[in-house]
């Protein structure tokens, strides 16, 4: 569920992809994506229930749920809740910025997460018969944005404090496996990656949807693939979705990691992954000249021997370089004791009388002209750290 100041919020609405070409890519950045992360919804107004088009118009704080259905057999599963932050309307289409929040807290325990699950489709199949919306098997379900509120089975979904790595990565792979329940996602490639800092270890979160990194830090962005469960490869599916066929093949992979613009090296640029799951690292660093521009990293699959066939979800990584005010605070303070001796020594009159007479102004003078420049520097690293929290 949605913690804001201790208190649960339900989501009031939800939002559904389908597992085809090419909003089926959407489904695997969305699960990949780190917490806080935004993200942008693109639907014209047939799609989105009356209602929800009102409130998303008054750019009212929504909370919401995003889900993926089965085409074959109508079965939704929910994916991750999100907090909306931003809508625009062009003619009939709508763009939703939202901000990604936590995966569905699933049940480990097999029979209670397919309790959830059915009892989660069943209300939803309710809904919709008694509003009269369309929910057939094979074909496109609409509304594709509507209200859940009343939905009761939504409580079950837990939500425990746990580590957020381990909870995020944990629940990743869960929500995964009931993803094997689609026939049409079997062989699907799906990737998730995380930012360390190398000095602190400490994992990094998007801020404002972007990354913040020191110049001349360094930093590794690890990424882990997880390919969904293949079937026989020869029931291939209905051509008008996505067959098997047009999904990566089973490895060896190509993960590229590249940079549009020149501030930040990486190394390697390319690593390869092999078999159904692994997991590798890539190093990054931030040049000192680049601090206070924007960059973004493209992190992408391709098949080593057709390296034209790229993998369509390719992960869009904001970038904002910053200043190292922190080591710039630590360095001020050691400069400002030094200089506090020099203006010490310069006005104490028994250590002074032992400097040649001809410095003994010049070392005064020098010395609060120091001291002011690096009081002045001292206190712009301290207000830039207080503005990044």
């Amino acid at each position: 569920m949605l913690i804001e100041s201790g208190l649960v919020k339900k989501p009031e609405f939800a939002i559904v992809t389908q597992p085809m070409a090419p909003w089926i890519y959407e489904t695997s950045i969305i699960l990949g994506l780190p917490r806080d992360s935004i993200y942008r919804a693109r639907f014209e107004t047939k799609w989105i229930e009356s209602s929800i088009q009102t409130k998303l118009l008054q750019n009212t704080e929504l909370n919401g749920m995003i889900c993926v259905r089965d085409w074959l057999t109508t079965e939704i599963i929910p994916l991750r809740y999100f907090s909306v932050k931003h809508v625009s309307k062009f003619g009939s289409l709508f763009h939703i910025e939202y901000q990604i929040l936590d995966y569905i807290d699933y049940d480990n325990d097999n029979s209670t997460f397919d309790s959830q699950l059915f009892n989660f489709n069943k209300e939803i199949t309710n809904i919709f018969k008694k509003k009269g919306w369309k929910n057939s098997k094979n074909d496109v379900m609409n509304p594709l944005i509507f209200p859940i509120s009343e939905i009761n089975t939504i409580n079950s979904f837990k939500n425990n404090e746990r580590n957020i790595n381990e909870y995020d990565f944990g629940q990743w792979l869960i929500t995964l496996k009931a993803l094997k329940r689609f026939e049409l996602l079997h062989g699907m490639p799906f990737l998730k990656f995380i930012i360390t800092n190398d000095g602190s270890n400490k994992s990094l979160s998007p801020k404002f949807g972007r990354y913040h990194i020191d110049a001349s830090s360094d930093y590794t962005l690890s990424i882990f693939h997880y390919l969904a469960e293949s079937s026989d490869p020869t029931k291939l599916t209905d051509e008008a979705r996505t067959p098997r066929s047009e999904y990566m093949k089973n490895g060896p992979y190509l993960t590229e990691l590249t940079s549009t613009g020149s501030q930040i090296f990486i190394s390697p640029s390319a690593k390869s992954f092999s078999g159904r799951y692994d997991q590798s690292n890539f190093f990054i660093t931030a040049n000192k000249s680049g601090f206070g521009s924007q960059d973004m990293l493209l992190l992408k699959f391709t098949v080593p021997e057709d390296i034209s066939k790229s993998f369509n979800s390719i992960f869009e990584i904001p970038i904002n370089i910053k200043k190292p005010f922190k080591r710039k605070i630590i360095r001020g303070f050691f400069s400002i004791i030094f200089i506090s001796i020099l203006i010490f020594i310069s006005y104490n009159n028994e250590i002074s009388q032992t400097l040649p007479e001809s410095l003994r102004p010049l070392i005064k003078d020098m010395s609060l002209v120091f001291f002011s420049f690096q009081a002045i520097d001292l206190a712009k690293n301290i207000w830039g750290v207080i503005k990044e929290i």
